[in-house]
């Protein structure tokens, strides 16, 4: 998980976001992938815990705010799943097929932003896909 930034990122539709969000309450969470090795029937479920675990762990850190960049199609699996997400702009047609921004609202779990700017490691995200993949 990356804190969004204020720059572009290369290679992404212009004006495909309703504003420009730089803030660090709000996080980048498009960068989900799901192995092949999952079977097809369960990467929804698998997606659900990833988002579920992504939202826990930026909120603990004073996060509010989570934006994907993903198939329109996304939506309603988060919905059907409990989320309240909503499309944060225009839908675009690229080579792989429609892509919008997702965006999900909610109360940080913390008073401050302090532990916000705390150094997320690799190890981090390894330990967050292990959780995932080990629900105990």
């Amino acid at each position: 998980m990356h804190i969004a930034a204020s720059f572009p990122i290369c290679h992404l539709p212009s004006d495909i976001m309703e504003a420009e969000i730089a803030s660090p309450h709000a996080w980048e969470a498009s960068r989900l992938a799901i192995s092949e090795r999952i079977a097809r029937k369960d990467r929804n479920q698998v997606l659900i815990a990833l988002m579920r675990r992504a939202l826990d762990y930026t909120s603990d850190l004073g996060g509010t705010t989570l934006l994907g960049m993903m198939h329109p199609a996304f939506r309603v699996v988060f919905k059907r799943a409990g989320f309240n997400v909503r499309q944060f702009g225009k839908t675009k047609e690229q080579r792989d097929g429609a892509i919008c921004v997702l965006r999900l609202d909610f109360p940080s779990k913390v008073s401050t932003t302090d532990t916000m700017f705390a150094e997320t490691t690799w190890v981090d995200v390894v330990e967050l896909c292990h959780d995932v993949a080990s629900p105990s």
